[in-house]
């Protein structure tokens, strides 16, 4: 009933405006970790009944228009790859699952990129997308108060409020840290000013909730983005005041786990830091061992197993998601599940969605020292490709959407090339 709820609802505000489906639809899939949380398995394909009718609308109403030739042989390349490494792999019936759920993915940065026809779409998106983290930011924050956290024992409290891990949802909330920004420095109203500002610390505070290591590198990678950009006094100030904050405020379990970044000790026993690089050290020796085609879109913890146990062979029906591990880092995974082919396919998808920020502002001649909107989305990519140094979300489709508006300002630019060169003719 809910599914059949949402579809109707979607398709209703597509019919009024796609633009305005595609932003919520943005909320739902940033805060489906929520959702499931409260709603049970019920909820489990709520956003896919919630794409179905905005895409639906979007056919019916003939809104989708054509996407760069770049992106489209790129992508079709990386779905004959995965195919090929799904038949070929360790195992098909999962490889078949997991090539499925790239395909939702894929198809997601498609419909983003068809359907976003003006830098006022984009715009309005990235608007959405700050509604979703907040959303899921003032969870963390209830988790914090109550203290309900999802991780939680003597020694580590640990939020979460977009997803159930919370690595999962620092990556997501650090996409909105350049977006916050970039609202902040390109709005003349003094109430939206602080209310961006607001914006942020929260994102800021929920993202030391969650412990997560990886999120806080991420921070700094994206802090050193935003300031080369524009490196002033001004910026200056700002970075000190959001250092100062993070100091005065963060939590003991997140100063703890920062702390074991520069000691490299993990505190009360734990062996993540251990376990990880076994990881990393063991895909690149399960890479080098399948270097064409790969062991398989979801078949690293199989490959990972069989590596340690010769001989290995997996009991039938079993779950895949609990049983084997992930290699925590999407781009080697990519690598040892796809080839050489796959994980230069992947990287050079995410190359182009990079250049399709970058040459939307160049194009555009914005000033190239100002916080400019196709720049700070280029963060926000890089904050989520960074993160997946330490996690693997190569399915993940906040990552896609985000993909999906790269090639719709690559869209955009191109157009806008074409018309100049007509107006010029004329």
């Amino acid at each position: 009933m809910y599914n059949i709820i949402a579809f109707i609802f979607f398709s209703g505000v597509a019919a009024f405006s796609v633009t305005h489906a595609l932003g919520l639809w943005l909320i739902i899939l940033l805060i489906h970790g929520m959702l499931v949380m409260f709603m049970g398995d019920i909820a489990i394909h709520f956003p896919l009944y919630c794409g179905l009718a905005t895409g639906m609308v979007v056919l019916v109403k003939g809104q989708w228009k054509a996407v760069p030739k770049s992106f489209l042989v790129a992508v079709f390349l990386f779905v004959a790859i995965l195919t090929a490494a799904s038949v070929t792999g360790l195992d098909l019936s999962h490889s078949t699952i997991v090539m499925l759920n790239y395909f939702k993915a894929i198809l997601l940065a498609l419909l983003l990129a068809g359907c976003l026809v003006s830098e006022s779409d984009i715009k309005t998106i990235t608007i959405y997308c700050l509604v979703g983290l907040v959303i899921g930011s003032l969870f963390s924050l209830y988790q914090y108060i109550t203290g309900q956290y999802v991780i939680q024992n003597i020694y580590i409290q640990r939020a979460a409020g977009l997803r159930t891990d919370p690595n999962d949802t620092a990556m997501l909330l650090v996409t909105g840290i350049p977006l916050g920004l970039y609202w902040l420095f390109n709005t003349k109203k003094n109430i939206t000013k602080l209310l961006c500002v607001g914006v942020i610390l929260l994102i800021l505070f929920s993202i030391m909730l969650t412990g997560s290591r990886g999120g806080f590198v991420t921070l700094l990678i994206i802090g050193l983005g935003f300031y080369i950009r524009k490196p002033t006094i001004g910026a200056t100030v700002l970075g000190g005041l959001l250092i100062v904050f993070m100091i005065a405020l963060a939590p003991k379990t997140f100063v703890d786990r920062i702390e074991t970044l520069v000691t490299g000790q993990e505190k009360h026993g734990g062996k993540s830091m251990n376990n990880r690089l076994e990881l990393q050290m063991t895909g690149i020796k399960l890479f080098l061992d399948n270097p064409v085609i790969g062991v398989g879109p979801g078949n690293f913890g199989l490959a990972y197993i069989q590596d340690k146990k010769p001989g290995y062979t997996p009991s039938k029906g079993s779950d895949f998601s609990h049983s084997y591990g992930v290699a925590h880092n999407m781009h080697l995974e990519m690598f040892v599940e796809t080839g050489l082919f796959g994980g230069l396919l992947f990287e050079l998808i995410m190359l182009l969605a990079f250049k399709g920020f970058l040459g939307y502002d160049k194009h555009n001649k914005t000033k190239q020292k100002s916080y400019t909107l196709g720049y700070m989305l280029a963060l926000s990519l890089i904050g989520l490709l960074f993160s997946g140094l330490f996690l693997s979300q190569g399915k993940n489709s906040v990552l896609w959407f985000i993909v999906g508006m790269g090639f719709a300002m690559k869209k955009l630019t191109d157009q806008q090339r074409v018309a100049k060169r007509r107006a010029q003719r004329i």
